[in-house]
């Protein structure tokens, strides 16, 4: 019998919260984080092959910063055979990540963890911060494939990278998601206010900054935008600008719910800040609806340079 939870019907599109969506759950978190089939196949594709013999170096990487970490002595310290398993998971889990389908399979495996998470008092902070470390080290690895000493690398390698790191940060968003809402149904109200002191940091996980080359910045946005979270987003990314001497910023709009006239002003006001740094914007994930729903609103954006997809942009 054909298995049901497979990627082609995991891509359906949901109507429901995850709550309400019982085993179509993966279903829901895939459709608003408007993940296809294509980027779990540019990550299999582009970023497995050449990082597949570094997952354990990765997790080593990883265990030598934890090290530093309080979490590390408070669920570590003299047990080595349980620091041993869980390493032993964590590379289980990314070559998963990294090779396999979103399918329900995943899902439930990312629930467990969250329950997990929540009975050893484990804290969000903590996930949040152990996900970036992932998230970089993956990031920087793919951008050392194609520039530095490897910079005679073909054009379309370079583009196929630089599509596969979208992808791949949209996956991590989807695992942050998953995680987060079974924690929070696992703690109840306990969690609710340790969430929101940890609001911050949330956010700024769900806006990731890669470096894409030497002056060259991905600022991609998912879900809502509002004056608090806008503000955020415009002082980390002023801040990195400053810190990396980029030339060149993409805000990509791709995952981005709903554009109406504050949302729409808040980006202006984003972009004419990036300008005034010195720094070229280029506005990408402008879908037709998007640009239909700008018009209708009688937002000008004559002075900002725009493009349909990311991949235009980085061409760019």
């Amino acid at each position: 019998m054909k298995k049901s939870s497979n990627i082609e019907t995991s891509y359906s599109t949901p109507t429901k919260t995850p709550t309400q969506a019982g085993g179509n759950k993966m279903s829901y978190f895939i459709k608003r984080y408007k993940i296809d089939k294509e980027d779990t196949i540019r990550i299999k594709n582009t970023i497995y092959p050449f990082l597949k013999d570094s997952i354990d170096n990765m997790v080593d990487d990883f265990y030598v910063w934890l090290e530093k970490q309080p979490e590390y002595g408070q669920f570590f310290a003299g047990n080595k055979e349980l620091a041993k398993r869980v390493r032993q998971a964590q590379i289980k889990y990314w070559t998963e990540i990294l090779s396999s389908e979103l399918d329900n399979d995943f899902f439930n495996k990312r629930m467990s963890l969250a329950t997990t998470h929540a009975r050893i008092n484990l804290s969000l902070d903590s996930y949040f911060a152990g996900l970036a470390f992932f998230m970089n080290w993956v990031l920087d690895a793919c951008m050392g494939s194609i520039s530095g000493k490897n910079s005679k690398v073909s054009t379309v390698k370079k583009e196929k990278t630089l599509a596969a790191m979208s992808s791949f940060i949209k996956v991590l968003q989807i695992d942050q998601a998953i995680v987060t809402d079974s924690y929070v149904k696992s703690t109840n109200n306990k969690l609710n206010e340790l969430i929101q002191r940890r609001a911050s940091t949330i956010t700024k996980l769900a806006t990731p900054i890669a470096l894409l080359a030497e002056d060259i910045l991905l600022i991609s946005i998912i879900g809502l935008i509002d004056t608090n979270r806008s503000q955020e987003i415009m002082e980390t990314t002023l801040t990195k600008i400053v810190d990396t001497t980029s030339r060149v910023a993409i805000v990509d709009i791709a995952g981005v719910d709903m554009i109406d006239t504050s949302v729409a002003n808040h980006l202006i006001q984003m972009t004419q800040a990036i300008k005034l740094m010195g720094c070229t914007c280029i506005l990408s994930g402008v879908s037709p609806l998007i640009a239909q729903t700008v018009i209708n609103l009688g937002v000008d954006l004559k002075d900002l340079t725009t493009k349909a997809v990311l991949k235009d942009a980085v061409e760019m």
